[in-house]
């Protein structure tokens, strides 16, 4: 009886492994299932419309900046879409920035099936389409929020931009998984990583870091271990903040007087 149940224990463990691996993109970009449209485009924001590489059609929205002000291009979390993207730079566009939001291929009822490459490859897109209206890498903010800490460190180690903020950055989703599902082997079945740790060291720009304490989607020490890889990375750590952060107005706030304290170019 005893070589039996261990033979079900060992079994159903074996199949809840088997079915990790084979949606863990479902599971990382787990906002993909839940629009089957984009809202309409925001007053102020233009509807832009590109083509990756592989022929996939992509989509963002875009909001000229002032005279002499900087653009910010925003990666949203893995449960959000572009909209969400247009509350959190708010504070942003407020004060005269730009912003180019892109959604990820997949979502919104856009084409494709997102990857950790599809999507890095897609924001390399949204760079050169602000290049080609004339706005360089040093007038570029790029801003990553959770999952999108991951495709914006990335292409900030591509390019050489004014800043990068990271909003409840992560390590690595190794690291996260591991933390949400310490009984699975991660580091053996994960087919997508965002290793930002390895990553930005590579940056060349000033970086700011937020998280809060209260955060249980991207622990809290995630911060620490970016930290360590950059000891010129500026850090904000916020009591009791959960990973709402970046929809909060005085933690923009926080990052907007940083960048504003930033060398000007």
């Amino acid at each position: 009886m005893l070589a039996v149940l261990l033979a079900m224990v060992a079994g159903f463990y074996l199949a809840a492994i088997g079915a990790l691996y084979l949606y863990q993109r479902d599971l990382l970009f787990i906002g993909a299932s839940r629009a089957s449209s984009l809202p309409p485009v925001p007053v102020g924001y233009l509807d832009i419309r590109f083509t990756a590489p592989d022929g996939t059609a992509l989509r963002a929205w875009f909001k000229p900046p002032a005279p002499g002000k900087p653009v910010v291009l925003f990666f949203h979390g893995n449960g959000d879409t572009i909209a969400g993207s247009a509350v959190a730079v708010q504070p942003f566009t407020a004060r005269g920035y730009g912003a180019l939001l892109p959604e990820y291929r997949g979502y919104g009822g856009m084409p494709g099936q997102p990857s950790e490459a599809a999507v890095t490859a897609d924001a390399r897109e949204a760079d050169r389409w602000l290049a080609a209206q004339g706005i360089a890498d040093a007038q570029t903010v790029v801003v990553g929020y959770s999952l999108g800490s991951g495709v914006a460190t990335q292409l900030a180690t591509e390019m050489r931009p004014r800043a990068l903020i990271l909003f409840a950055g992560l390590a690595s989703v190794d690291r996260v998984a591991g933390r949400h599902f310490p009984w699975v082997p991660v580091r053996w079945l994960l087919t997508e990583h965002f290793d930002n740790a390895a990553k930005l060291p590579k940056v060349r720009a000033p970086a700011l870091l937020l998280h809060g304490t209260a955060d249980r989607t991207v622990p809290y020490d995630n911060l620490s271990l970016l930290a360590a890889t950059r000891a010129d990375a500026q850090t904000v750590t916020l009591p009791g903040v959960g990973h709402d952060l970046v929809f909060q107005p005085p933690v923009i706030a926080q990052a907007l007087a940083w960048l504003e304290r930033l060398p000007s170019t």
